[in-house]
């Protein structure tokens, strides 16, 4: 019968102490394992910026060359990173797509009158070149790597935030009359009460 041996490093050791030993030992367990959690939170930010989900807005018209341009730049860009999502607006033959696509510039406080038009986060692009290219190349890596807002998202806050501002300015308008009916009441009664004195 073969008998095991576990061998220790530490029994029979001459350079360090049986105690000092068995420590180093324990130590050594311990950096191994702050070193694996190192390594998983070096790699957080990349396991972020593969679940980030962008969303772009592109708006074209049938017809276009540059719109026909950036398309082929799109789906190269998707191709690329799965995690961005583009949503095409055709706005020759759809009336309501371009009711979008200025309700939209409304929200991003720009007036739109050509194609394409790129909304991604807060930004707008309109028209297309290599410049174009690089600066939505470059807010796409911003939005994969930090959590960006949505265009549609946007737009939901600005419907939300619409019906409180029209209430706000009814309000303000019924005060405004008030006041005017008051001071107008006022008037009226000092105006009687000076006929009444000087009937007397």
């Amino acid at each position: 019968m073969v008998e095991r041996r576990t061998e220790n490093p530490c029994v029979g050791s001459s350079i360090l102490p049986l105690g000092t030993c068995f420590l180093f030992l324990k130590m050594r367990k311990i950096f191994f394992l702050i070193g694996i959690i190192g390594l998983e939170f070096a790699a957080w930010p990349f396991v972020l910026a593969e679940t980030n989900r962008v969303e772009l807005y592109f708006f074209y018209g049938q017809g276009c060359p540059y719109c026909a341009r950036a398309e082929i730049f799109l789906k190269d860009l998707k191709r690329q990173y799965p995690t961005l999502g583009v949503v095409s607006f055709e706005v020759y033959n759809h009336r309501e797509n371009w009711k979008l696509y200025s309700a939209l510039a409304r929200v991003y406080q720009i007036k739109v009158e050509a194609v394409p038009g790129f909304f991604i986060n807060d930004k707008v692009f309109v028209g297309y070149d290599e410049f174009v290219a690089s600066q939505i190349k470059s807010e796409i890596l911003h939005c994969l790597n930090q959590k960006c807002l949505s265009p549609r998202e946007k737009l939901m806050v600005l419907q939300q935030s619409s019906p409180s501002q029209n209430l706000e300015k009814k309000s303000s308008q019924i005060i405004v009359g008030w006041l005017v009916v008051v001071f107008l009441a006022f008037i009226l009664i000092f105006g009687l009460l000076k006929l009444i004195k000087k009937r007397k």
